[in-house]
């Protein structure tokens, strides 16, 4: 793992409630040269957010106060002008096709798995900041040096392609879940033994549903 200060410059939120989790993550981002901030729920990363600037979220799911996803929808719906584009990728310890799905309803970008390594944050950060050039002191004016291959002529239009597809698979098989899921309830509701828990997850299901369709929607769009 590189420790010179692979991205100086960038400015990168964590959020995350655990403290040997937090601290793992800062120490790895900060060898990779990011200006860091670390807020331990999703009530301070909003406020973060909303008071500063940066170029990614990275964002823990499980957190008291307010929790990873409804910050990420907080975020997305603030009206800031970079509040579609700011990149927010999920910390979890469970990748599993649901968590997946609820991850992106939320309108987040990506997710990496906890605990973090240094080649899966390395990774992560790769494939959402692009690193600037730096003058190089051996080279005429205005030339540049790079610690990356130059481009091939590639767009990376067949990445992004991929991106969705596998997006609008996770969000799909989220969907045949939750109809599965309201089976029961409603069932038990149609019967008249319906509870008011019953109707709360019904209510709940619905929602999410909704939230998938939109972002479903917004991916066949794109």
């Amino acid at each position: 793992m590189e420790t010179s200060g692979r991205y100086d410059g960038f400015r990168v939120l964590l959020a995350d409630d655990t403290p040997f989790s937090l601290e793992v993550a800062r120490t790895l981002l900060r060898k990779l040269g990011v200006d860091l901030d670390a807020v331990t729920d999703g009530k301070e990363c909003l406020d973060a957010y909303l008071a500063g600037h940066y170029d990614l979220v990275l964002m823990d799911v499980l957190m008291p106060e307010m929790d990873g996803l409804e910050a990420t929808r907080r975020i997305r719906g603030s009206g800031r002008p970079d509040a579609s584009s700011v990149a927010i990728v999920a910390m979890t310890g469970n990748t599993g096709a649901d968590e997946v799905a609820a991850c992106i309803a939320a309108g987040m970008d990506d997710h990496i798995a906890k605990p973090v390594t240094p080649a899966s944050l390395q990774a992560m950060l790769d494939r959402h900041l692009k690193r600037k050039p730096v003058p190089c002191p051996t080279a005429p004016r205005g030339v540049e040096c790079r610690d990356t291959p130059p481009s091939t002529g590639g767009t990376g239009m067949e990445n992004n392609g991929q991106d969705r597809s596998a997006k609008a698979k996770a969000i799909i098989e989220r969907l045949r879940m939750l109809d599965r899921m309201s089976i029961r309830p409603l069932r038990t509701i149609a019967c008249g033994r319906g509870t008011d828990l019953d109707i709360r997850k019904l209510n709940g299901i619905e929602d999410e549903i909704q939230h998938l369709r939109k972002a479903l929607l917004q991916l066949q769009e794109d």
